[in-house]
């Protein structure tokens, strides 16, 4: 069990249901994730700061690893929006540059459960997804 006095109430709650059920991949979580109430889904699956802010978010929780993929990660994206726009005239990259963003926000809350219970700080940018 993690020291939780210093996490705010949300953490508090995303921890607990980290604690019992485990990351969102299990089928534990996802039957106890189904039978939760609309904002609570959001609170467990949806880290918003980390959607909008998460090149200087991640590094505020102390997600250093996880913030250097990201890094790699959107100039990797990024380059190929360059490319698919002066080759096609398209924008679909930043479509993908946007969903990248929303699977990064929504595995942040279970990287960060992570880091402060174990310690362990992932490369693995979609850790804790069911998807990967």
């Amino acid at each position: 069990m993690t020291k939780q006095s210093d996490l705010s109430p949300k953490w508090r709650e995303r921890f607990a249901f980290f604690e019992q059920y485990g990351p969102l991949k299990t089928p534990a979580a996802l039957v106890a994730f189904k039978a939760l109430p609309y904002r609570k889904k959001v609170l467990i699956n949806m880290n918003y700061w980390a959607l909008f802010f998460g090149i200087i978010y991640l590094p505020m929780l102390g997600l250093w690893r996880r913030w250097l993929m990201l890094m790699a990660a959107t100039a990797a994206i990024i380059a190929i929006e360059v490319i698919m726009m002066i080759m096609l005239n398209f924008a679909i990259g930043w479509i993908f540059l946007l969903l990248f963003f929303v699977f990064v926000a929504s595995s942040t809350n279970y990287a960060y459960f992570l880091k402060r219970t174990t310690g362990e700080d992932s490369y693995n940018l979609f850790i804790g997804r069911r998807w990967f």
